[in-house]
């Protein structure tokens, strides 16, 4: 016997569920480079994430689209580059900067959706070393380096130039920079202005154009006898914490790791020992790194290598209050020649990520530090870790001659149209971060996975039906439906009808869930340079299908003035090109510098791409 089946009157429940983790909560780390990188640098945003790497001995960046994928790298410097770093602002304008034939240069990008301009040099010849950036909510880029025996910086003013300065030392290594949203910035390097090293700093004030004088916060040296390498963050504020170990201080083989803090306008406080004595008794460093909060929370990780133990450690800080006593974050494997990463959200969450023996490992911090998870196979270096806007943590690291990166999800997945018609169930769902899975529950003992499904109810009633989606981090989001299978006429087949059309509800059907507006990324006009009266093609990616409007925008000095006219390409899902005949409202482009402005349908926020249109 078959039944027919209806849609009843409630939708029982729409349930958020608490965000739980799988086994590790992170997703397997994947290769987001070319061939040929190394070198990873990782900055956030409010909108997105974007890294930074040299490949063939040029310095590329790339944004990060969905499900961790990085689209096609932009090509940011000339050949011979070395050292890149990246630094971005709340709202995406972001800075690269790299060494490239002892010269110090940078590419900025204006905003989120905008590619880096060309490249600059902010330093005159010479040898350039260990560049260093950051960017305030202003979108003023401070840079600073070493260059011979002197520690240099520079700041780019609201009209593109750079104002420069010079702080001379005895044999300055191992400059660090921290830059605050309200333009506070501090500087630490080390230097031997006699017998014994010291950490020396100088600093700029909130709204200040230029760093102080430059002074000495203690002697300090590594067991070695060498340089010790420092480490600063800020806060929103600009209060800043250092950290750096030291060798002077103990007895043989008994080193510790020091900080210290200075508020935005003052000076660095008298420094204290955060980690036991015994730390590191190898010439390899400690490596201390630091994170700190908007708020002035703070986490310092260091790994620890003494009699023949190798792990990691940390301490974390209160905002106004003092280091905590260190604790274990992985007792064994941690490579001490290689710097572990640390970072922090918003709600003083940590996570650390270290290279081992056995590849990259990565563990979080709530109220205190978790098992490490495995993300890469051996041999993984150089990794680099930040929080995005919704609170995941997404890593970067060198392996096997690519970039890899991996994500903790601790967002829940989007639930979109859930559709029961004929035997067939099926469900909208995303995830920013990772691929979903949707599990559905039919209520007679009988489940099937997919985002489309059919099932044949063998007995007449009500059941609940629930479906669920769950992402690669172990979130979840559920919604059950309760509907009613009837005997069919004539022995026919199950037939169910659509929720959305059912008359006996008993009142009006709910609102259908709000659509997901189409995310468009890697957008490309080949050439870059167009003939004036010649076309090109537009290349683009989709995470969904939908129709797409391009428009022209032509420069006017600074400004963007829009033409008259715009073309328009319905778009799959995936990689989409379209022929550009370099014309608009009928004619043809004259030569000047334009934008191609892509605004998908139902998108409040396009995405631009500069291209320029030279003589025929």
């Amino acid at each position: 016997m078959s039944f027919r089946l209806l849609a009843t009157a409630s939708l029982l429940a729409a349930l958020i569920l608490p965000s739980t983790a799988l086994a590790d909560g992170w997703s397997a780390g994947v290769p987001v480079s070319p061939t040929g990188a190394s070198a990873p640098s990782l900055a956030a945003d409010d909108a997105g994430l974007t890294a930074a790497w040299l490949r063939g001995g040029r310095v590329e960046a790339a944004r990060r689209g969905a499900f961790g994928t990085f689209p096609s790298p932009q090509v940011l410097s000339g050949g011979s580059a070395s050292a890149p770093a990246i630094a971005a602002n709340a709202a995406g304008r972001a800075a690269v900067v790299w060494i490239r034939e002892g010269i110090v240069e940078v590419a900025v990008r204006p905003s989120a959706g905008q590619p880096f301009g060309e490249a600059e040099a902010v330093s005159s010849s010479g040898v350039g070393e260990q560049p260093r950036v950051g960017v305030d909510a202003a979108g003023l880029v401070t840079v600073a380096w070493i260059r011979g025996n002197v520690v240099e910086a520079a700041r780019r003013d609201a009209g593109g130039d750079w104002d420069g300065q010079q702080f001379a030392e005895a044999s300055p290594g191992h400059v660090a920079l921290a830059v605050a949203p309200n333009g506070a910035a501090t500087m630490l390097w080390s230097a031997r202005p006699n017998v014994d090293w010291v950490v020396r700093t100088a600093a700029r004030a909130p709204g200040g154009a230029a760093f102080g004088a430059a002074s000495t916060i203690e002697a300090a040296e590594d067991v070695a006898g060498n340089a010790v390498e420092a480490d600063v963050a800020v806060d929103a504020a600009g209060n800043a914490i250092a950290v750096w170990p030291n060798h002077l201080l103990a007895q043989f083989r008994a080193p510790t790791v020091r900080a210290a803090r200075r508020t935005a306008n003052g000076a660095f406080e008298a420094p204290s020992s955060i980690s036991g004595s015994e730390v590191n008794d190898r010439a390899e460093p400690p490596h201390a790194r630091v994170a700190m909060t908007a708020a002035g929370d703070a986490l310092t990780v260091w790994n620890r290598h003494f009699d023949e133990v190798a792990g990691l450690e940390a301490s974390r800080r209160v905002s106004g209050g003092s280091f905590e006593q260190a604790v274990e974050v992985a007792p064994s494997g941690v490579m001490p020649d290689d710097a572990p990463a640390v970072a922090l959200d918003p709600q003083a969450r940590g996570v650390a990520v270290w290279a081992s023996t056995g590849g990259i490992r990565a563990a979080r911090m709530t109220a205190g530090f978790g098992a490490a998870a495995p993300l890469s196979a051996a041999d993984g270096a150089k990794p680099r870790v930040t929080f995005d806007a919704d609170g995941n943590a997404v890593a970067v690291w060198q392996r096997g001659g690519r970039i890899e990166s991996a994500a903790y999800d601790v967002v829940a997945p989007r639930l979109g149209a859930v559709t029961i018609g004929g035997e067939t169930f099926s469900a909208e769902a995303s995830d920013g971060e990772t691929p979903v899975e949707i599990a559905w529950d039919f209520g007679d003992g009988t489940s099937a996975e997919g985002a489309q499904v059919t099932h044949r109810y063998a007995q007449a009633g009500d059941y609940a039906v629930g479906v669920t989606v769950t992402d690669g981090g172990g979130n979840a989001v559920s919604e059950t439906r309760t509907v009613r299978a009837e005997t069919a006429s004539g022995g026919d087949d199950v037939i169910a009808d659509d929720f959305t059309r059912c008359g006996r509800c008993g009142g009006p059907p709910p609102p259908p869930p709000p659509a997901l507006t189409p995310t468009l990324s890697d957008l490309r006009l080949k050439p870059a340079k167009l003939r004036s009266g010649r076309g090109g093609r537009v290349t683009f990616r989709l995470d969904t299908a939908a129709r797409v409007v391009f428009t022209i925008e032509r420069a006017k000095g600074r400004r963007f003035k829009k033409l008259a006219g715009s073309f328009t390409a319905q778009g799959r899902a995936g990689a989409n090109s379209v022929r550009f005949k370099g014309r608009l409202a009928g004619r043809r482009l004259r030569a000047g510098r334009y934008r191609l402005v892509a605004r998908v349908d139902g998108a409040t926020t396009p995405v631009r791409r500069a291209f320029r249109v030279v003589g025929r």
